[in-house]
C-alpha cells in the first residue's frame, strides 16, 4: 500500500550544517556509558532543533547521533553572511554543550563537531505522508562533504568548513587552512577528492604577523565584559535569534531550566575572571 500522499523536490542553494557527536558509537557500545548517551541524545535533538529554527534554518533530519540542517540562500553574494550566521549558531551549540552537557552528568563529557558547506545544487525533498506526517530530506555533493567534514577534529568551536564561505572578519570563529594527507583523504573522504582543496578548520591560534596594542586588547575586553554582564550579543540579529532560543528553552522540558541555570552560572564565573583580568591590565 502506498503511504505517500505527496512527494516533491526542488533545486535549492544554501548552507549545509552537519553536527556529529564525538565517539557516540563507543559510548553506545559500553555498558558504563550507554545510559548517559541515551539520556543525552534526545536532549541534543531537542536543543539543536530549536536552535536551528531560532537562527532561521530548517532542521532536515536526525540520524541518531548526527543532525542535518539547511539555511536557504537567495543570492550567491549573500553566502558569507548566511554562513557567518550558521557559524555563530554552531558556536553557541558547542559552548552550551561544553558548559552544561545539556543537564546530563556523564562519566565522560560529550563533545560535538560541525561540518558546514555551501551547497549550490541541492535537491530538497518534501514528503507528505498519509495521516498528515511531513518530512524533509536533502541530497547534494556539498551535503556529502559536510557529513565528511563533521568527522574531522578542530579547536573550539569545532567547525570544519570551506574557504569559499569564510569571512575574513568573522567575529565568532577564526579559521586556518587544513591540508589533508593521503591518510586523511582515505580516512575522512574514502579516497574522494571533491572539495578538499579549500578546507578550513577553526583554530585558537592568532594569524601570522598578528600584533595588537594593549589599548585594543582593553577595548575588546570591555566589549566582552559588557556582553557577558548583560547576557547579550552586540550583533542585534544574533541577539534576536538567541532571545528566541532562550524563550524556547524556558518553555521546554524540565531539564531545560537546569541547562539555562548552568550556563548563567558559568557566565557569572567567566565575568568575574574577565573583570580580574581587566584589573590586572590597569595595574
Amino acid at each position: 500500500m502506498n503511504t505517500f500522499k505527496e512527494f516533491k523536490f526542488e533545486r535549492r542553494k544554501g548552507i549545509v550544517w552537519v553536527c556529529d557527536v564525538i565517539k557516540s558509537s563507543s559510548y553506545l557500545n559500553s555498558n558504563d556509558t550507554v545510559e548517559d548517551i541515551e539520556e543525552y541524545l534526545p536532549r541534543l535533538y531537542w536543543t539543536a532543533n530549536n536552535l536551528v529554527n531560532s537562527f532561521g534554518g530548517k532542521f532536515i533530519k536526525w540520524t541518531g547521533d548526527v543532525f542535518l540542517a539547511w539555511f536557504d540562500i537567495d543570492l550567491d553574494r549573500n553566502k558569507k553572511r548566511i554562513a557567518e550566521k550558521v557559524f555563530k549558531a554552531a558556536w553557541h551549540l558547542t559552548f552550551l554543550n561544553n558548559v552544561t552537557q545539556l543537564g546530563v552528568k556523564p562519566q565522560t563529557k560529550f563533545g560535538v563537531r560541525h561540518g558546514i558547506t555551501y551547497e549550490k545544487d541541492g535537491l530538497l525533498f518534501e514528503i507528505q505522508e498519509q495521516g498528515g506526517h511531513h518530512s524533509l530530506d536533502l541530497i547534494g555533493r556539498a551535503v556529502v562533504l559536510a557529513f565528511r567534514l563533521s568527522g574531522i577534529q578542530a579547536k573550539f568551536p569545532s567547525i570544519v568548513t570551506e574557504k569559499e564561505i569564510v569571512s575574513e572578519n568573522s567575529t565568532y570563529s577564526k579559521f586556518d587552512k587544513w591540508n589533508p594527507n593521503e591518510s586523511d583523504i582515505l580516512k575522512f573522504f574514502k579516497g574522494e577528492t571533491f572539495g578538499i582543496e579549500g578546507i578550513m578548520i577553526s583554530t585558537e591560534k592568532a594569524p601570522e604577523n598578528y600584533s595588537e596594542k594593549i589599548e585594543d586588547s582593553k577595548k575588546k575586553l570591555n566589549k566582552l565584559i559588557h556582553e557577558v554582564d548583560n547576557n547579550i550579543s552586540i550583533d542585534e540579529e544574533i541577539e534576536e535569534c538567541l532571545f528566541k532560543f532562550l524563550e524556547l528553552m524556558k518553555s521546554g522540558p524540565h531539564w531545560c531550566n537546569d541547562v539555562v541555570k548552568l550556563e548563567l552560572e558559568f557566565n557569572r564565573k567567566m565575568l568575574e575572571a574577565l573583570k580580574e583580568t581587566k584589573r590586572i591590565l590597569k595595574d
